[in-house]
């Protein structure tokens, strides 16, 4: 697909995947639970801050978490990294698997 990071193979293979019953549901509850019982915790938790290490992974092309919101974070976390990747969008992992990979695992590591 032209602009798109997925092959065709990519999305017949998440098609696949996707059309098996019960797959989606997770999916479906996700979202539903963003708009309904999260809501409730974002007021609740509003002021918090986290002081615990924080790995945050932007694709900086994302067309639905703005880059813009990154400057959000930091009044939160006290102890954020944050990784962006210039070339790539809401699919980290997909889009750029062995860099994700990277990061996770340097992440991980500092953590031991």
């Amino acid at each position: 697909m032209e602009g798109s990071p997925f092959s065709e193979a990519d999305i017949v293979e998440y098609a696949r995947w996707f059309t098996q019953p019960g797959r989606a549901t997770a999916g479906f509850n996700l979202y539903r639970t963003y708009a309904t019982v999260d809501v409730e915790h974002w007021h609740t938790d509003r002021e918090r801050i986290l002081d615990l290490p924080t790995l945050w992974v932007h694709g900086m092309q994302d067309p639905f978490v703005p880059a813009g919101h990154l400057n959000l974070l930091s009044s939160t976390f006290t102890n954020l990294r944050i990784e962006r990747f210039e070339e790539c969008g809401h699919w980290m992992p997909e889009e750029a698997p062995e860099r994700t990979a990277s990061v996770l695992h340097d992440f991980l590591r500092e953590l031991a």
